[in-house]
């Protein structure tokens, strides 16, 4: 995404990203599985989770960004990194395979 300074920060949510989150919110006293439904249904989350959200999103392009820098970003640019964050994890889940079609996607192909 582009942020409003011009700057570009990439959000990638992966294995990686949820682990980063889960321990950001886990220090921080919070429910990590709780908090990452509410940002996956759209229920309001925290802002918490949020700023670890993006934060754990925008590491591996960005590994000195820290959750400081987020929150300073979550003040100019926060309803388009929280759209940007939910776009990253729902490109992130994979679609439900049509019935049928489940057992053989589970199969890995032979070399």
């Amino acid at each position: 995404m582009t942020l409003s300074d011009g700057s570009a920060l990439h959000l990638r949510f992966d294995i990686n990203a949820v682990c980063d989150f889960e321990e950001v919110m886990t220090a921080g006293g919070f429910d990590a599985t709780r908090e990452l439904h509410r940002m996956e249904t759209s229920v309001r989350p925290t802002v918490s989770a949020v700023r670890a959200m993006v934060y754990a999103s925008a590491r591996e392009k960005r590994p000195d960004l820290t959750l400081r820098h987020v929150g300073d970003l979550l003040r100019t640019d926060g309803e388009a990194l929280v759209k940007a964050a939910r776009e990253a994890m729902q490109r992130a889940a994979p679609d439900p395979a049509p019935e049928g079609e489940a057992a053989e996607k589970q199969t890995p192909p032979n070399p």
